[in-house]
């Protein structure tokens, strides 16, 4: 029978309707105690325990309303959805006053992957016959996969991210991608809905198809646990640079109107700081200070980066385009290296590398376009940079506009205010002392699995080897001061160092900046909002991981299994 005349005829049996008629509001109610559950697993309450069971209510509704129609699925799945997504970015509203509407918008856009769930496991459970968990299983990972590409990407509130300081369970994140531990607990999740609402059935009672589902989870969680010993408890890491992480606590309000002056002097004390601590605990020398880092956008000066082919008068000729006095043209000209100079003299005087984070200005026979730049000063060698590759829509830049120029007048921002980054195109790799390969990641970049991945694809661009020793992320998350995205942030962070068995320093403003290894152990962190400087020595990692080499394998199968469950035909 033709898929689409089953699900017609199902529709229009009187059992269907009349389950949707008896059931009241109760599916609704467990959709919305799942989101509210969901919610609680995740910071800031890390009620992480709860991850094995905030969906069960939700999926208990194929177990006991079974014939519940589309148009009742899309509801339930829409109310739960807004219940979860809007309690969980809640602090999207802290970014500006009138940003409770792109919370709204976002919460709604990030909810319909609900609806869309709950219809596509009723099309592999109902129309194709699946089991019920294998339906769950395989949609959830679907979910997890697309979002990471839905909308230029929010890969956040994975489930598996409940549990990001368990580094007991989450080592086989490094096989299959984070979206396997996820897996794992939407399964345990169906099989307790299944038992609980299916009439709680003894063992030997029970269908032997749950049976079954309750022997392969527990060999899978067997698994889980034996593998992240091994991981754990046989790995040594090789001392690697030491470095300090610079952590301020200035308000967005101040860096949006910055006192240029006032902010370099924030960072220039702490910076000396981060010299007098390693002094004190090095009187002697005997170890050496080898990397300084600043936030995103600390240094408050634009950095010119100037192709060399051009000439004065071409390189004046890009600048008249964008800088209407010629007064102020020739200026830019002739003091286009003060900051630069200045940032190298630091340099030379700490004898270390300073990475910071600025704002460049590319002046190329292209024209002119503007990056968010991790820029790294070291003594007696060149200045290095890597451009921000994933941007922040609305933040950094105005999607569509392309095709669809009318999004940009709807953009609350005034014309001349509007945000114009370009996004960088090559995964660079910096050099610190021409000894460590660095991979750059910027702000919401070391939450994104395939941009990080592209440091290890074999596309990543360096002077010498593309082998990556250490990430290092700089961040302003000033924009949500005092809320748990700061947590949030990190337990993203924390899988993207398992994944691919790489250590990570993170240099955040407002926090949490933290030196994490290759376990997904926060080694130490800053607390929230306090202005600080974190040094140590960064612990490399010389394991590999399949992961670098085969990308998310369960998201993938996941989305693969699911497609191709819903075109092959009903047995």
């Amino acid at each position: 029978m033709d898929d689409q005349l089953l699900e017609t005829e199902l529709a229009q049996r009187p059992e269907f309707q009349a389950t949707s008629a008896k059931s009241g509001w109760l599916p609704e109610l467990r959709a919305i105690c799942s989101g509210g559950l969901l919610w609680a697993a995740f910071p800031p309450n890390n009620l992480w325990y709860l991850a094995w069971v905030a969906l069960v209510p939700l999926a208990g509704i194929w177990v006991d309303h079974p014939k519940l129609s589309r148009r009742r699925l899309l509801r339930i799945g829409l109310v739960g959805g807004l219940t979860f997504w809007l309690l969980a970015i809640k602090w999207v509203r802290l970014s500006d006053p009138s940003a409770w509407v792109g919370w709204l918008v976002m919460s709604l856009a990030l909810a319909v992957w609900w609806p869309i769930m709950l219809l596509l496991v009723r099309q592999l459970h109902q129309i194709k016959n699946w089991p019920l968990l294998p339906s769950w299983v395989v949609t959830w990972g679907f979910q997890e996969f697309a979002r990471e590409y839905y909308l230029s990407g929010f890969p956040w509130y994975y489930l598996a991210h409940t549990h990001y300081r368990q580094v007991w369970l989450i080592q086989v994140a490094d096989i299959a991608g984070t979206t396997a531990i996820s897996l794992l607990m939407i399964a345990v999740n169906v099989l307790i809905a299944e038992w609980f609402f299916g009439g709680q059935p003894g063992w030997q009672t029970a269908p032997k198809g749950w049976k079954r589902g309750v022997v392969f989870c527990g060999l899978c969680l067997c698994f889980c646990l034996v593998y992240s010993q091994f991981r754990t408890k046989l790995t040594k890491f090789i001392p690697g640079p030491r470095v300090a992480l610079l952590q301020s606590d200035i308000p967005q309000s101040r860096r949006l109107n910055p006192d240029q002056n006032d902010l370099v002097e924030t960072y220039r004390r702490l910076t000396q700081k981060a010299l007098d601590q390693h002094l004190k605990t090095f009187p002697d020398n005997s170890s050496t200070l080898d990397l300084i880092i600043w936030p995103e956008t600390s240094f408050p000066y634009p950095v010119l980066v100037g192709d060399p082919t051009l000439n004065e008068p071409s390189y004046k000729r890009v600048l008249k385009e964008y800088i209407e006095s010629e007064q102020a043209v020739d200026d830019w000209y002739a003091h286009r290296n003060e900051s630069q100079e200045m940032m190298n003299a630091w340099a030379k005087q700490a004898t270390a590398a300073i990475m910071v984070g600025a704002n460049a200005w590319d002046i190329s026979p292209k024209g002119f376009r503007k990056y968010n730049t991790a820029i790294m000063f070291q003594p007696d060698l060149p200045v290095v940079h890597y451009y921000k590759m994933h941007l922040v829509p609305f933040g950094e830049y105005i999607p569509w506009t392309d095709f669809l120029p009318i999004v940009a007048e709807l953009a609350p921002f005034p014309p001349d205010q509007r945000p114009n980054l370009k996004h960088g195109e090559v995964a660079r790799l910096l050099s610190l002392k021409n000894r460590w390969k660095m991979a750059p990641l910027i702000c919401f970049e070391d939450t994104v699995p395939h941009v990080v991945r592209r440091f290890f694809a074999g596309n990543a661009r360096s002077d010498q080897d593309s082998d990556v020793d250490l990430f290092v992320n700089i961040s302003n998350d000033g924009w949500f001061r005092g809320s748990e995205e700061h947590e949030t942030h990190l337990s993203a962070s924390v899988f993207r160092c398992v994944e691919t068995r790489t250590a990570m320093v993170r240099s955040v403003n407002t926090g949490i900046s933290a030196i994490i290894d290759g376990n997904g152990r926060v080694v130490s962190e800053i607390p929230i909002g306090r202005e600080d400087v974190l040094t140590g020595v960064v612990p490399i990692d010389t394991r590999s991981s399949v992961y670098n080499t085969c990308g998310d394998l369960s998201g993938v199968v996941s989305s693969l299994l699911a497609v191709l469950g819903c075109l092959f035909r009903r047995r």
